[in-house]
């Protein structure tokens, strides 16, 4: 399995297994707490719990927010998730 817009995939058969979605975990009474659907923008004025920079797929999320003239501020970063949940916690200041 690999992303689809990998170009070294040459005389394949592509078959996708699913879409991803990407999801903003705010504290209620934070910024954008009351905000029913946050821009890429937005989220990057919080401080994030982000994948590294050289995993795949946090470059797909550092393109969504370039597209919209922003760089994320990295309060912590993570190559694997079983320690995503604690990140996320210490993200939002819940640790």
């Amino acid at each position: 399995m690999t992303y689809l817009d990998d170009d070294t995939l040459r005389n394949v058969r592509r078959f996708p297994l699913y879409e991803e979605r990407y999801v903003l975990l705010t504290p209620v009474d934070g910024p954008l707490g009351s905000v029913p659907r946050a821009s890429w923008a937005q989220a990057a004025t919080l401080p994030l719990c982000l994948l590294n920079s050289r995993m795949r797929n946090r470059r797909i999320i550092d393109e969504c927010f370039a597209a919209e003239g922003a760089t994320a501020s990295r309060r912590s970063s993570r190559t694997a998730s079983p320690g995503s949940t604690r990140c996320c916690r210490a993200a939002v200041g819940r640790a």
